[in-house]
């Protein structure tokens, strides 16, 4: 199971680094992004500060799994959206 564990991990951290790039152009002067903040905090040393981002970005991410899982379940509609 280990392989396996160590193939998913390394996927989800591709589409991570690939991701923070379309990040970083979004950023601007009136516009302050959480994985930026973080990202700063991280390069800045502060890594206490990236750890609890890193744990609240993860929280979300959570939730809103959560609840299209839970919506899905209510409506009776899988992944694709068909019945």
């Amino acid at each position: 199971m280990s392989p396996a564990l160590a193939v998913g991990w390394l996927m989800f951290m591709v589409v991570i680094v690939r991701d923070l790039s379309t990040v970083i152009l979004l950023y601007g002067p009136g516009s302050t992004l959480l994985s930026v903040v973080f990202y700063a905090h991280w390069k800045a040393g502060t890594v206490e500060d990236a750890a609890v981002i890193g744990v609240l970005m993860s929280l979300l991410g959570l939730g809103l799994g959560a609840g299209i899982y839970i919506l899905q379940r209510l409506t009776g509609r899988d992944a694709a959206g068909a019945l």
